[in-house]
């Protein structure tokens, strides 16, 4: 469900948060997280989204954390994507729980 943003034309180029994207994915029922490193002085971030619903940033000071809240991030946003149960109400507690994980 997840595939490379733009057919990956955003590898190497600038992020949002200043930095050189090096991980870029879409998700086709609507999310996108990206990974960035070199953003000024912070080593990584990482920007997700679900389109219409929030935008997040955390950041990360090496590789392997970056990459490990990437692959956590993601898995929590499929989560959301398929999880029937939610409505409006707990919709906002998974926002504020996922920004106060990923602060």
């Amino acid at each position: 469900m997840w595939s490379e943003y733009d057919g990956g034309k955003t590898i190497g180029s600038e992020g949002t948060e200043k930095g050189k994207i090096i991980k870029d994915k879409e998700h086709i029922h609507g999310a996108r997280i990206t990974l960035e490193e070199g953003c000024g002085n912070i080593p990584f971030a990482i920007t997700c989204g679900n389109y219409g619903l929030m935008v997040h940033t955390s950041f990360a000071n090496d590789i392997t954390e970056a990459l490990q809240k990437f692959k956590n991030m993601q898995k929590e946003i499929n989560d959301i994507l398929f999880d029937d149960h939610h409505k409006e109400n707990s919709l906002t507690g998974w926002i504020e729980q996922f920004i106060n994980k990923y602060g």
